[in-house]
């Protein structure tokens, strides 16, 4: 939605404070710092749009290619764990706002924030895959409810991705991510 005020606030017919609708955000760069990561995840808010679809793969683009930003080490293994209950929006979904220009698959982010979400395309499956490959990072796909079909038909269009369902308990991710890593790292030769 478009109007004033629903871009401050998409939640505002149910009475919750979402913040605006955006691309991506990085808040918080890969740390050993536990205290701070449970801080800065307390403090996340939700945000809302007219679609159910997410931009999930813009996201998992940019913390893939934006090395500094995100602080990905040289030498470590490199997981992006997706936790959603939504499917992702795909390359040519943006024609319908009018948005053409492809996606560069280049880093695009200013103070940890995306900036190229109103103007240019969502990322194609084969971009993403290939910026996957290229940056030796394993994704995780954990889904609930419906969309799990989905995640799990682009697997053989995603190289080293996996997904999995979940139910949203702490012990069932924890046991998710470790099984579904192993499941990873067994496959690569």
């Amino acid at each position: 939605s478009i109007h004033p005020d629903r871009i401050k606030n998409q939640c505002s017919d149910y009475k919750l404070d979402c913040i605006p609708p955006h691309g991506f955000i990085n808040g918080l760069p890969l740390t050993n710092n536990i205290t701070q990561f449970i801080q800065i995840v307390g403090k996340q808010k939700i945000s809302a749009n007219i679609d159910n679809p997410e931009g999930a793969f813009d996201a998992m683009l940019q913390a893939a290619v934006c090395h500094k930003d995100i602080g990905w080490r040289k030498e470590a293994k490199r997981l992006i764990i997706l936790m959603t209950d939504q499917t992702s929006h795909l390359a040519l979904d943006s024609k319908l706002a009018g948005i053409v220009t492809p996606n560069d698959g280049n880093c695009h982010l200013k103070d940890n924030v995306y900036t190229r979400a109103t103007d240019m395309e969502h990322p194609s499956l084969g971009m993403l895959g290939q910026r996957l490959v290229d940056n030796h990072i394993y994704g995780i796909f954990a889904v609930r409810g419906n969309a799990f079909d989905w995640y799990k038909d682009l697997m053989p269009l995603l190289p080293g991705t996996i997904a999995k369902q979940f139910d949203a308990t702490a012990s069932d991710i924890n046991n998710l991510v470790v099984e579904a890593y192993k499941a990873l790292v067994s496959e690569v030769k």
